[in-house]
């Protein structure tokens, strides 16, 4: 493994331990076994290197998924619930993840560099919830991929922050499947 694999591993295992605010150049240095001009010049700065690892970490966690999901038909309520069973059943492994991106999305609110970067982050995975649920893209079908990955990504940073607040009332996939038909059923026009 090169420096900059180190570095993105070690800011990785910082960031779950430590959290955003808490980590320290020296700290990923340490944990990278490099030494700390590396990061500036692989990443240009610390800010850099952990907003790559946060992104790297997000990306390991939905490519850890077992994809049962997909075997249902794009936009079923059987690949909805698949996807969240499957989702909700990493939370207790991935609470370090959880909280690490509750956190930076409201680090952000006071550090703008930072706020820019999850603004981003939140867009990214409206779209790719989109494209994963529906099969939208906004080349194709422009504003209601952001509005169905918007649905989604309220759902998803909703049940984030129940887990970490609530989990003796946390709803489960089937619970979410049940709730949505039931609005969706009461809906005028539908």
């Amino acid at each position: 493994m090169g420096n900059r694999e180190a570095l993105l591993e070690g800011a990785k295992r910082c960031l779950l331990e430590k959290g955003y605010a808490r980590t320290t150049a020296r700290d990923i240095a340490e944990a990278a076994g490099v030494s700390l001009a590396a990061i500036g010049y692989h990443f240009g700065s610390k800010e850099s290197l952990l907003e790559q690892a946060f992104m790297g970490a997000m990306e390991d966690w939905f490519d850890d998924g077992d994809d049962t999901h997909e075997e249902s038909p794009t936009g079923s309520i059987e690949q909805f619930r698949a996807f969240f069973d499957e989702i909700l059943t990493s939370f207790p492994e991935r609470r370090s993840l959880l909280r690490l991106n509750m956190e930076m999305g409201l680090e952000g609110a006071h550090n703008e560099a930072l706020g820019h970067f999850m603004a981003g982050a939140v867009q990214y995975g409206r779209l790719e919830l989109a494209k994963a649920f529906q099969g939208l893209t906004p080349e194709r079908d422009g504003a209601l991929a952001q509005s169905v990955g918007s649905f989604y990504s309220v759902l998803m940073t909703g049940l984030v922050a129940q887990y970490l607040m609530d989990r003796e009332n946390f709803p489960t996939a089937s619970d979410l499947a049940e709730g949505l038909l039931y609005i969706a059923e009461r809906l005028p026009g539908a």
